[in-house]
């Protein structure tokens, strides 16, 4: 019982540390690769932090994730090689019906702010630069999913106005594509809606 003991524990041991710190990563690569926010500001609870970057600049930074994403996800099918080989595989239906019941609906998930039809993709891209947006909660340090909608007004530096209204391509952020083209100093105005109350944030941003 001793032997058979010894040898069974380092396969439990090995199993659980390929899987969460990777998760905690992807979840979390975009603002670091992105760096220091452009511009931070409070209201209450609420910490908002924006992101201003050119859209060569945030196509350079997808690219790395998607590669960053094939990597992780070959180490993780090498992994399940590995606990294959080990006897630690479940059955097939277990599996099945376990993989069934985790599955949501893709309008639900689009409605939370979850999917990224194409839609939100060309949003994205479109314009000259790119804007994220975080809304967390300075307390808990969480996302705050109260955050229905957000919109960036622009007065350019010849006084010419436009507005754009942001996506919502993952549960903790809004972003989008911003139309920069003229050098100078923009007037930008930043509001989140939170609940029923439209948070507002006036920001000053040049283009060289």
């Amino acid at each position: 019982f001793v032997l058979a003991f010894a040898i069974a524990s380092p396969m439990y041991a090995q199993y659980t540390p390929d899987t969460i710190p990777k998760e905690d990563m992807k979840q979390n690569d975009m603002p670091g690769m992105m760096g220091k926010p452009t511009f931070e500001a409070k209201s209450g609870d609420t910490h908002f932090s924006i992101w201003i970057i050119t859209q060569d600049e945030h196509n350079k930074m997808m690219r790395g994730m998607n590669e960053t994403d094939m990597g992780m996800n070959k180490d993780k099918d090498m992994g399940m090689n590995k606990d294959k080989d080990m006897g630690m595989n479940k059955d097939m239906k277990g599996m099945k019906d376990k993989n069934m019941g985790m599955k949501m609906d893709t309008n639900a998930m689009k409605g939370r702010g979850m999917g990224m039809d194409n839609e939100v993709k060309e949003a994205m891209m479109e314009g000259t630069h790119y804007i994220r947006i975080d809304v967390k909660n300075d307390v808990s340090g969480k996302e705050n999913i109260n955050a229905s909608s957000a919109k960036v007004e622009i007065v350019s530096p010849t006084d010419k106005n436009s507005s754009v209204d942001l996506k919502m391509p993952m549960m903790n952020h809004f972003g989008g594509g911003l139309a920069l083209d003229e050098k100078g100093e923009y007037q930008l105005t930043v509001s989140v809606v939170m609940g029923t109350v439209a948070k507002t944030m006036h920001l000053k941003y040049t283009v060289n």
